[in-house]
């Protein structure tokens, strides 16, 4: 009788066990039912929780509730986590904003291989990111033969609703009033800004009106903001601000420093301009992004370098008056580009690694293996399924409740979570799931919120499209590829270029010390002479700091790592 209960308890717990384990798959690969917390180490300030009032936010409290892991993110700037890693005092995760941090890590046994954490704790990660893992094994394995990194957002992304987030913001009512001109050089480009400023030099409250200013806190000593161009001019980033790479054709590599018509030039002396005709923020140099995105709701720039805050005051200005057509749109020009719509075999170039330190490396695992499951990325891109978005006559599509908390930026991106933090997902807004749709659900425009949609353009939009003769907004860009006048990141081989080895380090970040000590004297330079004498100085002290040993081994890294991906992928 007892050997009889005993074999009924066993069963019992049995089917217990097999019911747990196949109603929450996520944990099912090592049976480990404790929650845990776990600390990511993260190069961008902001991304910060220890002083965010809305931490844990809705995402992040849903990602716990499917895999039992909470997270808090340490954010910092690079200095910050260059100490971390010399003192090999890391938390459990890290997820770097550039790879240049990879080699020390690996060499100072800072982190550990994943192969093996992927094999017990992450089959979705094989099942759905098989291109990301191959190349990164093949091409980012540091000389190891073992996988140290994963990347974020693989595969395709979609377009936005809007024109681009990148690419000449200009404010639209002022260049509809100068009639709209087409510009292809830094000089035609400032020759209109001048006429915008002659029309408004001051706000309706009377803060001064500038062409532009721009902000000193992202990378690198804030020298991301002075090549950010390049996107809009058809370069990608590397992961340092000395070189850049070009979006298609042969996607030859430059030096931003040396080559005099490079993404950074061209800002540097487009800056100059501006200052000259007495349209720069005097503030530019010693601005914070806050400052920055204060001034952009402000209505005291003409044109936003950034190009991510212009919604701010495109929304500010709608909520004052719904019929003004004051705002900032995407302005295409001839050789112009957009990063929209990439595809990115690796990821999007930011990379996971597991510390030493972490106390349930698995655990770790089993929260990497759920960012990259189709159900986090339609969450991370369309909310949660019957809030935000639902399925609708059997069509999945966003909600017409989603439209409206969009609008409030402090619920939608703080509370509920659906802002940039979550770039720690595996998989891009293109990744089509088993219901057979992408992952971003907001271009899924269908009769059910086809009236939201309209209504969530302002007027300023409205005008846009109209001038143009546009049904969407992105269409704008459409457009100008099919006419051969620019091109979109989907031509982009987007490469995750390893870390260059620490003398080539030291060079580099001597070099970006000189760019940022000249960078003032050369916009604020007196006259053309001036300029050229500071530009020739320059460039003799970063030949002296070594810049040519630093490009012979960027340009021969690049090239060898883009014809391995060429072959590879089967691109020409």
């Amino acid at each position: 009788m007892a050997r009889n209960r005993r074999i009924g308890v066993a069963l019992a717990f049995i089917l217990c066990v097999t019911f747990v384990l196949g109603a929450f798959p996520a944990f099912a690969q090592n049976g480990e039912w404790e929650p845990v917390n776990i600390t990511i180490a993260w190069n961008e300030q902001w991304a910060d929780t220890a002083n965010n009032p809305h931490w844990p936010n809705q995402v992040a409290q849903y990602v716990a509730e499917q895999t039992g892991v909470s997270i808090d993110i340490m954010g910092m700037d690079d200095e910050k986590l260059k100490v971390l890693i010399a003192g090999r005092d890391l938390p459990d995760m890290v997820f770097m904003a550039a790879s240049t941090h990879i080699s020390q890590l690996i060499e100072g046994n800072s982190v550990i291989p994943l192969d093996d954490l992927l094999e017990t704790n992450g089959p979705d990660i094989q099942k759905n990111a098989p291109d990301m893992l191959a190349l990164l094994r093949k091409y980012s394995d540091y000389g190891t033969g073992k996988l140290f990194v994963l990347s974020n957002e693989t595969g395709p992304s979609l377009p936005p609703a809007g024109a681009s987030s990148t690419g000449y913001q200009l404010r639209w009512d002022l260049y509809k009033e100068v009639g709209c001109p087409e510009f292809k050089t830094n000089e035609e480009l400032v020759a209109i800004l001048k006429k915008m400023h002659d029309l408004q030099p001051t706000t309706d409250e009377g803060k001064p009106v500038y062409a532009v200013g721009t902000q000193n806190e992202w990378h690198n000593q804030g020298l991301w903001g002075y090549k950010v161009n390049g996107f809009s001019e058809s370069w990608w980033e590397t992961n340092t601000p000395g070189y850049s790479y070009a979006m298609s054709g042969d996607r030859e590599i430059i030096n931003n420093y040396t080559n005099l018509d490079s993404p950074f030039w061209r800002r540097i002396h487009f800056m100059y301009l501006c200052d000259k005709e007495g349209m720069l923020d005097p503030d530019t140099f010693t601005m914070t992004v806050g400052d920055y995105d204060a001034k952009m709701k402000a209505g005291q720039y003409l044109y936003d370098m950034i190009a991510f805050w212009t919604p701010g005051f495109n929304r500010e200005e709608a909520n004052r008056d719904p019929d003004s057509i004051r705002g900032f749109q995407m302005i295409p020009f001839e050789g112009g580009s957009v990063w929209d719509n990439a595809m990115y075999y690796s990821g999007f170039g930011k990379l996971w690694t597991i510390t030493t330190n972490a106390k349930a490396p698995e655990r770790c695992m089993d929260l990497l293996n759920y960012l990259f499951t189709p159900e986090f990325a339609r969450t991370r891109f369309s909310g949660f399924q019957g809030t935000q978005w639902d399925v609708v006559d059997g069509v999945p599509q966003m909600l017409p409740l989603a439209w409206d908390q969009r609008e409030d930026v402090e619920l939608w991106e703080k509370e509920i979570g659906l802002d940039s933090t979550w770039q720690f997902a595996g998989l891009n807004s293109g990744f089509v799931g088993a219901d057979g749709y992408p992952s971003s659900l907001w271009s899924n425009i269908t009769s059910h919120n086809e009236a939201r949609a309209n209504a969530a353009l302002t007027a300023c939009d409205r005008d846009y499209m109209e001038h143009y003769g546009l049904t969407k907004k992105y269409e704008i860009v459409e457009k100008a590829i099919a006419d051969g006048k620019m091109i979109d990141a989907s031509q982009t081989i987007i490469l995750p270029l390893p870390s260059p080895p620490d003398e080539i380090m030291f060079i580099d970040s001597n070099l970006d010390i000189i760019a940022v000590k000249a960078i003032p004297k050369l916009v604020l330079a007196k006259d053309n002479a001036e300029y050229q004498e500071i530009q020739a100085k320059m460039l003799d002290d970063m030949r002296a700091a070594g810049i040519e040993d630093s490009e012979k081994w960027w340009f021969d890294t690049y090239n060898e790592l883009l014809q391995g991906y060429k072959d590879a992928l089967g691109l020409s």
